[in-house]
């Protein structure tokens, strides 16, 4: 069996137009998911960083406990979103598939590809205790923050 990816969910701080933003960002063993893809600042959003009952649903949809919607209809997760909420402007999705001890994030790629050249990633996976954990440590961060 392959080794298991490790999900952390951190916060993602930066300038624009003299103002201080902070948004969750995905790393995977260390690494931003979105500087993968290459995304701007603006285009790092995440459905933690939303309205608390958005946030709630998000979560479900990420722990693959209910099925993912998006504006485009294509029952796949939004990881990343651009800033003005609209999924037409493209955003990084995946499938997520859960079972007894893992989660998988498959066929991680930007929904509508503007570039023929951005990555796809096959599949991640994570164990699901360790994954569950993130998620929860995040949120809790979430809730006090």
């Amino acid at each position: 069996m392959e080794p298991f990816h490790r999900l952390e969910i951190s916060t993602y701080e930066f300038t624009f137009e003299s103002e201080q933003w902070s948004w969750a960002d995905f790393l995977i063993d260390g690494k931003s998911l979105c500087d993968v893809f290459g995304y701007n600042d603006l285009c790092r959003r995440t459905g933690f960083d939303f309205q608390p009952e958005a946030v709630h649903r998000f979560i479900q949809q990420l722990l693959g406990l209910v099925e993912p919607t998006n504006q485009l209809g294509s029952k796949r997760l939004g990881l990343y979103l651009c800033y003005c909420g609209c999924d037409e402007c493209g955003f990084i999705s995946c499938e997520v598939i859960r079972n007894e001890r893992i989660i998988e994030w498959r066929d991680i790629r930007e929904e509508l590809p503007f570039e023929d050249n951005l990555p796809r990633i096959e599949s991640l996976k994570f164990d699901l205790a360790q994954y569950e954990a993130a998620i929860w440590r995040y949120q809790e961060k979430f809730k006090r923050g």
